[in-house]
């Protein structure tokens, strides 16, 4: 049995915010919840975390239902994007807090609070006051007080939100870290892929209230199961298309020939052209005869690992690659031959 288990939750306001919701979790995972504003992952993170009622279905923790309990009875520790850090205390008081609050005799406190601001890199700075830190720094109080009282499970609502990308990268790497260490079982609730890929286990992508896809990261880059989820990964190559009598898929941009198993001939399907798939020159000695795009290019940028070339065919279709940057592409106005790698799409 999975250390989590949620059935069939459903919570109304003035329409479904989560409806009909199933998932489980295992001991040591860290789940993202993925997708937009107004999804309903928070909402679902806080039925979860016993904040909401839900109108129907349960949650299940360690075999035991948790349903009707209230938020403080479940033992799970939360992390929000504010960091919530008590301003009048310093790092050490703040993290020691929830320990006070469990009644712990103040030796047990103060080595617990050593302890965990040590795993948090934060042991040189227990005497500063809060508001002398950092983002990150106090991003690291925050995680080191939520974990202190030894939460069975932590949830992390868009703890990233509030700072800059290139802390957010490194941090995101640490967190990571920190929970495998401590074998945490972990719910994180972000708008961002990039945050999800770098964090998770698993990945649920959420839409109105419903999970519609839930996969490993690598999985759901690969293989999304619609056009919402390709499109909110953030895939712009995505084209409609019929199969031919040869199992080929023709588009508007060309022929096409996926290396999974095609629908029936007259199909009609969506084809998604992963942006990395494409090259200058063919891979391989023999001449490469489906997935060739010839076109214009409109616009072509410097990103540091690659260059971002956005392409327009026959004056109707745009498609967008980021091609290696050891082989400059052609210039703006110039006309351009790229040859897919057939691994590099996917029939949604």
């Amino acid at each position: 049995m999975a250390l989590l288990e949620c059935s069939n939750l459903h919570k109304r306001f003035d329409e479904p915010a989560v409806a009909e919701i199933s998932l489980s979790l295992d001991q040591g995972r860290i789940l993202c919840l993925l997708g937009p504003s107004g999804c309903g992952k928070t909402t679902l993170l806080r039925l979860i975390a016993g904040l909401e009622r839900p109108d129907n279905g349960r949650v299940v923790f360690g075999g035991k239902d948790v349903t009707s309990q209230p938020a403080h009875r479940r033992q799970f520790g939360m992390m929000f994007q504010d960091f919530a850090l008590f301003p009048h205390k310093n790092v050490s008081q703040n993290v020691a807090f929830g320990l006070q609050m469990l009644n712990l005799d103040p030796g047990q406190v103060k080595q617990r609070t050593l302890e965990i601001l040590n795993l948090v890199g934060l042991a040189d700075l227990g005497q500063r006051n809060v508001s002398a830190l950092s983002g990150g720094e106090k991003q690291r109080v925050a995680l080191a007080r939520s974990l202190a009282p030894r939460p069975r499970l932590l949830m992390l609502d868009e703890p990233m939100g509030s700072l800059d990308r290139a802390l957010r990268e490194k941090l995101l790497l640490d967190i990571r870290s920190i929970l495998k260490q401590l074998d945490m079982t972990a719910i994180f609730v972000t708008h961002d892929q990039s945050e999800a890929f770098g964090v998770a286990d698993e990945i649920a992508v959420m839409n109105k209230g419903r999970i519609v896809q839930q996969a490993a990261p690598e999985d759901l880059y690969r293989y999304p199961l619609n056009i919402f989820v390709a499109g909110f990964l953030g895939f712009k190559n995505l084209l409609k298309g019929s199969i031919n009598a040869d199992g080929d898929v023709e588009t508007a941009l060309g022929v096409f020939h996926p290396p999974s198993r095609q629908p029936a001939a007259g199909t009609s399907i969506t084809l998604l052209l992963r942006p990395e798939g494409a090259r200058l020159q063919p891979d391989g000695s023999s001449e490469q005869k489906t997935g060739i795009i010839r076109g214009r290019v409109v616009s072509r940028t410097f990103v540091g690992q690659s260059f971002r070339v956005k392409i327009i065919v026959a004056d109707t279709e745009t498609v967008t690659f980021d091609l290696p940057n050891h082989t400059p592409p052609p210039l703006v106005g110039h006309n351009i031959v790229l040859y897919l790698n057939p691994k590099m799409i996917t029939v949604i």
